[in-house]
C-alpha cells in the first residue's frame, strides 16, 4: 500500500514537472525568436523590429509567468517526495522601455544581452527540471 502512494505522489510530481517543462520549453522558443529580431535590431532595425523582438519578448514573459506558476505546484509536489527545488526566472521591464525610447545600438545591446541572460536561466531551469523528472520516473519504476 506504502509503495502505491509513494507511486502516486511521484506521479504528480512528474506530471507537475512536464507542464513546467512545456511552459519553459514554449518560453526558450519566444527568446529564441526575439534574439533573432534583437540581432536584426543591432544591425540596423527600425521600429518595425523593435515591435516584433518586443512581441517575443512578452510572449516569452507569459510562458515564464506560466512556468513560475508551474515551479510553485512541482515545488510543493516534490515535498511530497521530499525533494527540493528553487529556481528564479525574470524578463525586466525596464529594458523594454529603454529600448523603445533610446533605440541605439547601447539599448539594443542591453536588451540582446538580457534576452541570453535569460536564455540561459531557462536552458539551466530545462535541465535541472529534466534531471529531476528522470531521477523521479528511474524511482517509480524500480520500487
Amino acid at each position: 500500500m506504502r509503495n502505491e502512494v509513494e507511486k502516486i505522489e511521484i506521479q504528480e510530481a512528474i506530471d507537475a514537472g512536464e507542464r513546467v517543462l512545456e511552459s519553459l520549453r514554449n518560453a526558450q522558443e519566444k527568446l529564441r525568436n526575439a534574439k533573432n529580431w534583437g540581432l536584426v535590431d543591432l544591425f540596423g532595425g527600425g521600429l518595425f523590429t523593435d515591435l516584433m523582438k518586443h512581441s517575443k519578448i512578452k510572449d516569452a514573459k507569459s510562458y515564464l509567468e506560466d512556468a513560475k506558476a508551474g515551479l510553485k505546484i512541482f515545488q510543493r509536489e516534490l515535498k511530497d517526495v521530499r525533494i527540493s527545488l528553487n529556481l528564479d526566472l525574470e524578463i525586466s521591464d525596464f529594458l523594454k522601455v529603454t529600448d523603445f525610447f533610446f533605440d541605439n545600438p547601447v539599448s539594443d545591446y542591453l536588451v540582446q544581452s538580457k534576452i541570453n541572460e535569460t536564455r540561459e536561466q531557462v536552458n539551466e531551469a530545462i535541465l535541472q527540471i529534466e534531471g529531476i523528472i528522470s531521477n523521479l520516473a528511474y524511482a517509480r519504476d524500480h520500487q
